[in-house]
């Protein structure tokens, strides 16, 4: 109840203000998901959560899944009620779910990703026989893969949380079989029964796998000194104030657990070892990859960041002044997480605004009621007037109207979406035999920025057409654009 209360205050703006983020102006995202290996997403989409998603309610859903994941992880820890509470806030007040949030077209999953993996690793540490704690977790953990990948490596910061937790306050009832056999089979096994279900999902739907992935890993494009450079850069990032906004007070962690390391405790070295892991544990992805992730993928922050004061919290707890840090941390991450979502609110009423003139333009040009569906290219990327944003905003505040330096699809999504046209996308090979036409033609809102080619309402945006010229994929790598 702590958790979700937190996650109320944390996040009442984006409760309260509708805004239509990238991404989220698609209403049925089942074919491309499958081709990004998230067939469990797909699932929860079509059984029991709306696709792609419902105002309100499923930002409301997302929240108490959230909220149960942090009962299961201070379970899991052993915490008692006092611990659990401060755990709680910590844990929720981090904004790094706000990078989440902002996709309510995947958000409910997501959480239901972090549920099902803490659940997978409670068992596996917390329970015995080999259908509790092992066959179970890994069906468990296989699921939440198949619904976010870098959640593979969650169990990873709550392990790590719970043996540092373990050894701080001197318990004695770590044993390798516990923490290290167990957990590394069931990820290995997840991590291959997931790899296999993908293809033969993949192969049944006819879909192949995207290159997104692919593409992101550092190692197969460019030297490996680069690449052991940008690792390390992006995780000196996270620890020298200039992380993704709202986030760079997950360099306390490293405070926390280097005041823990002068305090009067055992194994010292042990302990070194293991706040090493859990404060390092949340970049293992990007060693993997080679690289940048966003804000998004970094799922296990929370974790570590809430754990790392925990273990100072039950080492000082006759120290009431320790409270400060999640009342600092609560306002802090409220503070993030408005502006953050505030960013989004302006860019959204802006693109709503821009494109309630170009749809205007049209109809006028066109000569039809608004409400008649009418074939449309837009070609290029509107410069429009950036609102204000905080640094390193990831995508808050991204607008429509230049996303992909210009996608026809998205723009014809989003007016859709916001019942501001009736569009029926056209695609850049039906205008393409009149491309200097096109050229020739001034920028909206100039007259005659609005024309046809060939039954379709060409509306010049920009002076180039996008990286996705046919507006098919969702997506600013070319490679993907059909």
């Amino acid at each position: 109840m702590s958790s979700l209360l937190v996650l109320f205050i944390v996040y009442f703006f984006e409760l309260t203000h509708f805004t239509l983020s990238i991404d989220e102006e698609f209403s049925n995202n089942i074919a491309h998901t499958i081709s990004m290996g998230r067939w469990g997403h797909v699932l929860l989409k079509s059984t029991i959560f709306p696709e792609s998603f419902i105002t309100f309610y499923t930002e409301i859903l997302s929240l108490v899944i959230l909220a149960l994941s942090c009962s299961v992880i201070s379970k899991t820890l052993g915490l008692n009620t006092q611990q659990s509470v401060f755990f709680s806030i910590l844990y929720s007040a981090l904004p790094q779910f706000a990078y989440q949030l902002e996709f309510s077209n995947q958000s409910d999953t997501l959480a239901t990703a972090v549920l099902l993996s803490s659940v997978s690793t409670y068992l596996t540490l917390r329970k015995k026989g080999f259908l509790l704690s092992v066959i179970t977790p890994v069906i468990a953990l296989t699921f939440s893969v198949s619904i976010y990948q870098s959640i593979i490596f969650l169990p990873v910061s709550i392990i790590a949380s719970y043996i540092c937790y373990a050894i701080a306050n001197n318990k004695s009832d770590l044993t390798f079989k516990n923490i290290v056999f167990k957990p590394v089979i069931v990820m290995i096994v997840a991590a291959v029964a997931y790899s296999l279900l993908t293809k033969i999902i993949q192969w049944h739907f006819g879909k192949s796998s995207e290159s997104y992935f692919l593409n992101m890993i550092g190692w197969i494009h460019q030297p490996v000194n680069e690449t052991i450079k940008s690792i390390v850069a992006f995780i000196i990032d996270y620890f020298s104030f200039n992380a993704p906004y709202g986030l760079s007070i997950y360099a306390f962690s490293l405070l926390f657990l280097v005041v823990i390391f002068v305090s009067p405790i055992k194994n010292r070295f042990v302990f070194l070892l293991s706040a090493a892991a859990v404060i390092l544990s949340p970049f293992l992805m990007n060693v993997i990859i080679g690289g940048f992730l966003p804000p998004r993928a970094m799922n296990c922050l929370a974790i570590s960041f809430a754990a790392s004061g925990v273990i100072l919290f039950t080492l000082y707890a006759e120290k009431r002044i320790l409270w400060a840090v999640p009342v600092i941390v609560l306002l802090y991450g409220t503070a993030s997480s408005s502006k953050l979502f505030y960013t989004g609110y302006l860019s959204y009423n802006q693109d709503y605004n821009v494109s309630s003139f170009i749809a205007n333009d049209i109809y006028k040009y066109v000569g039809t009621p608004p409400d008649r569906p009418v074939r449309i290219y837009f070609y290029g990327a509107l410069n429009v007037d950036s609102v204000d944003k905080p640094t390193n905003h990831d995508m808050f505040g991204s607008s429509f109207l230049n996303w992909d330096a210009g996608n026809s699809a998205r723009i014809s999504a989003f007016m859709n979406a916001t019942a501001i046209a009736k569009i029926i996308p056209a695609s850049f090979d039906e205008i393409k035999p009149e491309i200097e036409k096109i050229n020739s033609a001034p920028l909206w809102p100039a007259k005659d920025s609005v024309f046809k080619i060939n039954n379709v309402v060409v509306v010049k945006l920009g002076s180039t057409p996008g990286n996705c010229i046919n507006g098919v994929s969702k997506s600013t790598d070319p490679t993907r654009c059909l």
